[in-house]
Formats: structure tokens, C-alpha cells, sequence
């Protein structure tokens, strides 16, 4: 089997969320024609410890995880991310004063390299000194994310890591050798920001996994409710990490709820945005803070809000909503990139219509059943993984061949 080395920033097993969530289920497909390594750079934090030894984690016969547990990276992590809200763009100098040796063998023996984001991509180039293909995975137009808006730093600072996200990206996407997006308006942003060929670019959309998300029947949604305590509620849900963009839409949910007139309506937030807002309490509000799995909560939803406001990409939750069959209502900012019709896969509406809406839908159960069916046929049809896996293997093997045919 071919050698595939993806080097990523974080860790991804097991998967939580947005890109770890992508990395993990490209990784695995892919392990079925490919022996895939995949480096990352820190450690989840249940594996935080006062020790140096990696987190080894074997996925597949075929695919391995090996994760760094370093005290730099995950101080720098924490001053940066936690605390700022910025990318990792330190990775680079963090690899140049102490990469690992497991690192350095993996780029020696890979027949192709995946870098997933810019952070780490300058460092692993100069690596492998042109000797097998690096293809560039986005999953954001990432200067045009960070603005001064999302970060929450001192202003020098700030214009620093603007400085930093603007020169890694451009000199990621001018040096690969091909560049992955998950929508077409990624692909164009970033050709003309950096004047390369859209030639360069392929689209491979985030995906879902339809074996995992499944619709249920009524008495386990019901039975899911009388676990969680809210029988005879009608679940609205929502689900995110603590990314910006989510905490915006939660900001739009909490003031929706606020207002909402119905006290069996049940807006459950899920996952580690609800840490941004300790201090909401609402008897129709509820934050589970981190899980170690979100099934349980999507199968106990009666329907799905994404009154996503920014972003770039594609919506991971947005997929996973429509693979549980449920009605979604929606920006259109939460179905960017993605072959969605309105009314038919999902209600797409501004945020200002969104009370009448979700009224309307809750008045029109039969409508939801409708639109929730067709929204699984479509994820099933266009965003399983297996086959955006075996999209991105052609990229792989088109450019390992054109490389070998150049030597």
C-alpha cells in the first residue's frame, strides 16, 4: 500500500467537532487503499499530563494517530487559543526547535503529503525538499476569518497574528502542490487573494457519516427525552464547539428563546460552545457543556436550528442535522458550499424570519417529516464519506504519478 503522512494541528481521536471530525473520517476511508500515519501536533485535553510520551492511538489496521504531548505547544496553546482565539500559528517555529523523530521518518517513507491548515506546511516543505507531492487541506479561508473581531488580544498583538495567518496562508497555498477546499467560494477566494491558478484547487466537501447519524423512530426520541428529563418538550437543537461563529449563533438562539411564547419549546445547546455563557440561565435553555458523544442529544431533537452569521467552509452540524433526517432551519451562511434547495432539503431564511419560521414549523409537522426525509436522501447521495475519501485518493494518486512521471 501507498504511504500517505497527514499532518494536522490537533488531535482527532477520538473525534468532538469541525475539523477534527473531517480529518478523522477522511483518515479512516482513506486507510482502506492507503497506510495512513497522521501526525498532531498537541494532545486532547483528557491526555493532558506532566509527561512526554506521545498518545498512540491505532484507528485501523491501517491508520495510526500519533499525537505530540509537548509542555511548549500546549502552553503556547493555551496563551493563543484559549485565551486569544487564535490559530496555532506558532506550530512552524515549534517544529523547527523540537520536531519528533517519529515525524521526520514518516516524511522520509510518505509516497504523499497531506498538511491540513497552513500552520505547520512551510516547516514540513522544507522537510521534504520536494521529494513527494504536499497537498494543502483548507477548511477556512482563514484571513479573511480573522478579522480584529474574532481575536481578543491587545492590538499589537492582533496585528501580529493577522501578519502571521496572511504569510503562512499565502505561502502554503503558492507552494503546494495542490489545494483542498470544502466549497467552490473557498476555492476562488483564496486563487485570487494569492494570484494562483484555480486549476490548482479541488473541492472535496466535509461529509457525514450516515451509518452513525441516523434517523430514529418516534419512542427513541422519546425514550432519549425521558432520559435527559424533558418529556413532553419539543427539542430544538443546536450543536458546536466554542469557535466564534458558533457563539454567534448561540447569541441569536439565547435571544430567541427569550422571547419565545411556547414553554414547551426546549432549545438544547450541545457541546463546548455553551462554556462562552456561564451566566444564562433560561427555563428553556439548556448547555451540556463538552460530551463525549452528541448522539444521544441529536436522536432526543424534534428539529434543528444554524443561524450561522460567519464562517467560511462548509458546516459540518449542518450535515449532520440533515443525516438524523431532521427539518432544519437555516442562514444561508449555514449551507454554504453545500447543493441545498430551500424548502426542500432545509428551511433556508435571514435570521429576521426566523421566529415565523420556526412557528410555521412547528405548526406543520407533516412538512418537517417531508423536508427531514429528503435531506437524508441528499447526505446519503452526495456527503458520505466513503466517497469524498475516494475523491480525494484520485487527487492523491493523480499528483503521485505526475510525480514520478517528472523524475
Amino acid at each position: 500500500m501507498e504511504r500517505l503522512l497527514v499532518v494536522a494541528p490537533y488531535a482527532v481521536v477520538p473525534p468532538r467537532y469541525g475539523g477534527p471530525l473531517r480529518v478523522y473520517n477522511l483518515c479512516r476511508e482513506l486507510s482502506r487503499s492507503f497506510r495512513v500515519a497522521q501526525f498532531a501536533q498537541q494532545v486532547q485535553r483528557r491526555n493532558l499530563a506532566p509527561r512526554l510520551d506521545p498518545v498512540i492511538s491505532q484507528v485501523t489496521p491501517t491508520y495510526q494517530e500519533y499525537s505530540s504531548r509537548s509542555i511548549l505547544s500546549t502552553g503556547l496553546y493555551a496563551l493563543t487559543s484559549l485565551k486569544w482565539g487564535a490559530p496555532p500559528v506558532w506550530q512552524d517555529a515549534v517544529l523547527r526547535i523540537a520536531a519528533p523523530a517519529w515525524l521526520r521518518q514518516q516524511i522520509a517513507c510518505a509516497d504523499v503529503i497531506h498538511v491540513e491548515h497552513p500552520w505547520q506546511f512551510a516547516w514540513v516543505y522544507r522537510q521534504s525538499r520536494g521529494r513527494v507531492p504536499i497537498i494543502l487541506g483548507t477548511q477556512n479561508d482563514e484571513a479573511g476569518l480573522y478579522d480584529d473581531a474574532l481575536l481578543h488580544a491587545p492590538k499589537p498583538i492582533i496585528r501580529r497574528i493577522r501578519q502571521a495567518i496572511a504569510h503562512q496562508e499565502h505561502f502554503a497555498v503558492t507552494h503546494a502542490s495542490h489545494i483542498i477546499t470544502c466549497s467552490p467560494e473557498d476555492a476562488a477566494t483564496l486563487a485570487a487573494r494569492y494570484g494562483v491558478s484555480p486549476d490548482l484547487f479541488t473541492v472535496v466537501p466535509n461529509g457525514v457519516d450516515c451509518q452513525f447519524f441516523r434517523p430514529v423512530e418516534s419512542a427513541l426520541r422519546e425514550q432519549r427525552k425521558l432520559e435527559l428529563g424533558i418529556t413532553g418538550k419539543h427539542v430544538v437543537l443546536f450543536a458546536g464547539s466554542s469557535h466564534q461563529p458558533n457563539i454567534e449563533a448561540v447569541e441569536q438562539i439565547i435571544a430567541l428563546a427569550q422571547h419565545w411564547p411556547d414553554p414547551a419549546t426546549y432549545f438544547l445547546i450541545v457541546g463546548t460552545v455553551g462554556n462562552a455563557f456561564p451566566h444564562v440561565q433560561h427555563p428553556m435553555l439548556h448547555f451540556t457543556g463538552s460530551v463525549d458523544s452528541t448522539k444521544p442529544y441529536f436522536e432526543a431533537a424534534d428539529m434543528a436550528l444554524n443561524p450561522m452569521l460567519s464562517g467560511s467552509g462548509t458546516n459540518l452540524k449542518q450535515l449532520e442535522f440533515m443525516a438524523m433526517g431532521l427539518p432544519v432551519l437555516t442562514t444561508p451562511i449555514g449551507v454554504r458550499g453545500l447543493a441545498v434547495t430551500d424548502n426542500e432539503h432545509a428551511f433556508i431564511r435571514a435570521l429576521s424570519d426566523f421566529p415565523s419560521q420556526l412557528r410555521s414549523m412547528q405548526a406543520k409537522p407533516q412538512m418537517c417529516v417531508q423536508v427531514g426525509h429528503a435531506a437524508r436522501r441528499l447526505v446519503e447521495q452526495q456527503f458520505d464519506w466513503p466517497a469524498i475519501a475516494d475523491h480525494l485518493a484520485q487527487v492523491y494518486r493523480m499528483h503521485m504519478h505526475n510525480s514520478v512521471s517528472g523524475q
